[in-house]
């Protein structure tokens, strides 16, 4: 069974932890307790991430929004944000072989399963947003 939890980002304190709790009213999402400097706390307009269950080349969790290097051996391998795909239900990537027009959602799964395919976390969008900008992207 896979484990189920969540790191938050914080916008307005450029704050990126795990959560140990979270707090919902009817709106959502109410407050969030992670470690922050000063210990542990309740936060407010948390951006939960949740965690996929997969796991990089290095062994690091791979959670939603993270942005990972696909190394298949190429010269300038492609940077894919982690996303939900809704209509599969599945952590998705969008195809880095398309150039032109959308890319399609593909399963991330199949990319750690791949032997020749080397997954690793260079970032996050919150933290890292400018890994993307330096680099084409699929769809972008």
């Amino acid at each position: 069974m896979r484990e189920i939890k969540f790191r938050a980002w914080i916008e307005n304190r450029k704050l990126m932890g795990p959560v140990l709790a979270i707090r919902f009213s009817r709106e959502g999402v109410y407050q969030v307790n992670m470690k922050d400097e000063t210990g542990f706390e309740w936060q407010t307009g948390a951006i939960l991430l949740q965690f996929t269950g997969l796991t990089d080349r290095h062994g690091k969790e791979i959670y939603e929004g993270d942005i990972l290097k696909l190394d298949g051996g190429g010269e300038q391998e492609p940077l894919l944000p982690v996303e939900w795909n809704p209509t599969a239900a599945q952590w998705s990537v969008r195809a880095p072989w398309l150039k032109d027009g959308p890319q399609p959602l593909v399963p991330l799964e199949a990319y750690i399963d791949m032997p020749f395919c080397k997954v690793e976390i260079l970032g996050n969008l919150y933290e890292h947003p400018h890994l993307l900008q330096a680099r084409p992207t699929p769809g972008g």
